[in-house]
């Protein structure tokens, strides 16, 4: 059977994308309440950590839906939503 994976797109700040592959809980990401999200703090030895996401990271997509015009609230559905499976 296929591997569960949660793909998130982020936007670096200079124009770039980075594009990292989830495969387990926990994430090991913090952002804040508000859109857009925003990685402000990484669990010490965390998944994310090892991938390397960097703080001040944007969250661009989650599986291939952008997060563009979306609330804070349906993006978070989706970010839980998508890695519930994990």
């Amino acid at each position: 059977k296929m591997e569960t994976q949660l793909e998130m797109v982020f936007s670096t700040g200079h124009g770039q994308e980075e594009t990292k592959i989830f495969t387990q809980q926990p994430l090991g990401i913090q952002f804040g309440s508000k859109m857009p999200i925003i990685i402000k703090r990484l669990r010490l030895g965390s998944q994310a950590q090892q991938l390397g996401v960097e703080l001040g990271w944007k969250v661009h997509s989650i599986n291939g839906t952008p997060l563009t015009n979306m609330s804070f609230h349906q993006a978070y559905t989706m970010l839980s939503e998508s890695s519930a499976p994990l």
